[in-house]
């Protein structure tokens, strides 16, 4: 493989994982799913209080947006380490900052940092998805605010 071939998947990679994060916090679950393989292994277990990987697409969709129905998110994924493996596999590990904000009494904002780490596969559509993610935190901040404040 080239160089140029290299740069061009992780410039793929970069596309799908902007796209990944965008269509989380603006809700947009079908343009969502063609992000994902249908195998793919989401581990949120030790960061979310998640007691086991969600497996496949549509249980990851399911569980995100049954996560964050009624709430406000923005998901960033900064500096990117990303690995070419193959032509067809890369492995990447992100910077990450998130911020969520669940409405209600109190409402409750989260802001943590830390690091995705994730491998994709070229799907034979000729699609960068994700395959396996994995969520790790260093830092979790949590402020309740209530409507008297």
């Amino acid at each position: 493989m080239t160089d140029l071939e290299k740069l061009l998947i992780i410039e793929q990679i970069k596309l799908l994982r902007a796209r990944f994060a965008r269509y989380m916090d603006t809700k947009d679950w079908d343009r969502m799913r063609d992000t994902i393989s249908n195998d793919c292994v989401f581990d949120c277990t030790e960061e979310a209080g998640i007691d086991q990987p969600w497996i496949g697409a549509q249980q990851i969709i399911d569980n995100i947006r049954a996560a964050f129905a009624n709430a406000v998110t923005v998901h960033h994924a900064h500096m990117p380490e990303i690995d070419v493996l193959s032509a067809h596999s890369a492995r990447a590990i992100w910077a990450m900052q998130d911020m969520l904000r669940f409405p209600g009494e109190p409402t409750v904002e989260i802001v943590g940092a830390g690091h995705y780490h994730e491998t994709y596969t070229l799907e034979q559509d000729g699609k960068w998805r994700l395959k396996t993610y994995k969520l790790t935190r260093l830092r979790v901040d949590v402020t309740q605010h209530s409507k008297s404040e």
